[in-house]
């Protein structure tokens, strides 16, 4: 029997991934309908050995429904598995552009975190899995690079995503790119009413409508690189004793 397992820092193994609420105060965001196609992300499951342990992240990505133009929040995980045969692997339907953002991405995310100082973190030497939290959805676009790369990470280096944050943007050799869609992302953040953050690529502030910046409860920080972005994320990341 072949199950899907993992690890967090205060947690025994288990079977499933939790919903980020699991371990922070706030549920997953789900879709109450399901449109044929969401733009900005894509998943993997690679069934793993019940012995086998892994590290889990999440990250918060926005996500536009191309058919009616509504945005819609959902959580994008990643999964790392050190000592297995190398691969970035995705398991839902997306396109190739999605599929390239998050290589791109993951392999922005370890080298910034080599960056930090985590000399062990070498790609090859990992298995990485993500996908999202809505699985029986068509997706395609660029615009979860950021939140791959951010769950990454935090996946390396045993920090958690603030689950009130929620970034759109791809990641290209660790510069993030504006993507399309904004406006509408940002209305799906506003009916919901439980996040307090909005991360984007700096060319994306003026897409943003005017009652944007006027919420009081949002706040909307533009971030020109990956190592920008994790400092605004994670402030100073120092080495964990049990980092991957």
């Amino acid at each position: 029997m072949h199950r899907l397992m993992w690890q967090n820092d205060n947690a025994g193994v288990r079977e499933d991934p939790p919903p980020i609420g699991v371990y922070h105060s706030q549920a997953v965001t789900a879709l109450t309908a399901r449109p044929k196609v969401l733009s900005a992300s894509s998943a993997t499951i690679e069934r793993v050995a019940p012995e086998a342990l892994a590290t889990l992240r999440a990250c918060h990505s926005l996500f536009l429904d191309i058919e009616n133009q509504q945005g819609h929040v959902l959580p994008v995980w990643v999964r790392l598995q050190a000592g297995r045969p190398h691969c970035i692997h995705s398991q839902i339907d997306c396109d190739e552009a999605m599929r390239n953002s998050a290589v791109q991405a993951v392999h922005s995310a370890f080298a910034q975190v080599r960056e930090l100082g985590f000399a062990d973190a070498e790609l090859e030497n990992y298995a990485v899995e993500w996908w999202v939290g809505k699985q029986e959805i068509q997706y395609e676009g660029a615009s979860l690079g950021l939140a791959v790369a951010l769950a990454t990470v935090a996946a390396l280096t045993g920090q958690q995503v603030e689950p009130r944050i929620a970034v759109t943007g791809g990641v290209n050799r660790g510069q993030i790119v504006a993507v399309t869609g904004v406006s509408s992302k940002w209305e799906a953040l506003r009916s919901l009413g439980t996040f307090s953050r909005l991360i984007v690529a700096p060319e994306n502030l003026a897409d943003l409508p005017p009652d944007a910046w006027r919420d009081p409860d949002l706040n909307i920080s533009a971030v020109p690189t990956l190592e920008a972005a994790v400092a605004e994320v994670f402030g100073r990341i120092e080495r964990p004793v049990n980092a991957l």
